[in-house]
């Protein structure tokens, strides 16, 4: 089932769609909250809300008693606009996608590394949990990445994951698309094969660079197919 979008997302979606297509330009100066409210047809508090999140994520600035700056997002936006700067499903920047895939596959090895030195009993629990773990669309990959990454007792891994849920999820949406729910499920067992084994860092590695591979082909499949081409 889909998710209902809020109230307060819906706004913050507005403003940032015009913000990043120019309509709001850097140094200028948003409409105030009530006119905005008015125009969205939504609660001005509704509207507040949407603004702390356009703030948070380095876009706008609130400056008091005068309103709310346009930011130069180039300059002070954070990685969570890259899911609405960058759609990765839809194919429009290949070298940005692989590069961001490559990030997440480094920090997957660093999480495997970390998850590895964890002691048996809690690696075969942690197995067990992502064995229950059902792969058949996006966001259960993010899901069994997560997963890995808060079984873990340093914070970070999980937060990293947290900045690219999206891309996470788009690559999950490629490869099972491209290969299939059991294929994927396979490549996903290997790597939990060789953590729970106990095998060192090299093995581990080369299971996530198995993975990796696979989901290169996939995805450039995705991007040739959104460029009227089509891996067969």
């Amino acid at each position: 089932m889909t998710k209902a979008i809020s109230a307060e997302s819906l706004a913050e979606n507005y403003i940032l769609e015009r913000i990043l297509n120019g309509f709001y330009k850097p140094l200028q100066y948003l409409e105030p909250e009530r006119e905005l409210a008015i125009q969205l047809t939504l609660s001005r508090p509704v509207i507040h809300k949407a603004i702390i999140r356009l703030e948070a994520k380095g876009v706008v600035t609130i400056v008091p008693r005068k309103g709310i700056r346009v930011n130069d997002y180039t300059e002070s936006g954070k990685l969570s606009l890259l899911e609405h700067l960058y759609p990765l499903e839809r194919g429009k920047y290949p070298a940005l996608n692989k590069a961001m895939l490559q990030f997440l596959i480094s920090n997957l090895k660093a999480t495997l590394y970390e998850v590895n030195h964890l002691p048996l009993e809690r690696k075969q629990d942690l197995i067990n949990q992502l064995s229950n773990l059902e792969i058949s669309e996006g966001s259960h990959l993010f899901a069994w990445v997560k997963m890995l990454a808060r079984a873990i007792d340093n914070p970070i891994y999980a937060m990293l994951f947290n900045e690219f849920e999206i891309g996470v999820v788009n690559v999950g949406k490629a490869i099972i698309a491209h290969s299939g729910k059991g294929s994927v499920v396979s490549w996903l067992k290997a790597i939990e094969t060789a953590v729970l084994d106990g095998t060192d860092e090299k093995e581990i590695n080369q299971a996530v660079d198995g993975f990796y591979e696979k989901v290169v082909f996939a995805w450039l499949s995705i991007e040739l197919h959104f460029n009227g081409l089509q891996i067969r």
